[in-house]
């Protein structure tokens, strides 16, 4: 969870901050392609904010959330941080093969803004541990 804590830190009290300061500073036209992005996934049926369960009477998750996790989720989906097996009840993808195939916008957003996975394997020995 460590990588989504600080990812959730880095766009709540970063990004989210400066693209409410500054709409249109790079940081808010980040902030405006993850929601289109995000409102895509969830029409597209790839990604489910609280979950596959369209029955839950109480929403695990705030509106207000959604782009964070759906933002968690596809970070972890792109640099393969998933462990092997795993299965998000949350988004489509668990790995970045599967990312590629089911949200191909969301692999060019990364890819755009994040540092290439070549450069998280360098400074993590290690990743992706699968």
């Amino acid at each position: 969870a460590a990588f989504e804590e600080i990812i959730h830190f880095v766009h709540d009290y970063g990004i989210m901050n400066l693209a409410i300061q500054s709409p249109s500073s790079k940081w808010g036209v980040m902030q405006k392609e993850l929601d289109e992005l995000n409102e895509k996934a969830i029409q597209a049926g790839v990604y489910f904010p609280n979950r596959k369960d369209s029955t839950i009477v109480k929403a695990d998750l705030d509106a207000e959330s959604y782009d964070q996790e759906y933002l968690a989720y596809s970070l972890y989906s792109y640099y393969d941080l998933n462990y092997k097996g795993y299965s998000a009840q949350e988004l489509s993808s668990a790995t970045f093969t599967e990312l590629q195939a089911n949200d191909p916008a969301m692999v060019k957003f990364m890819a755009k803004y994040f540092p290439t996975r070549t450069a998280l394997k360098a400074k993590f020995p290690g990743y992706p541990n699968n």
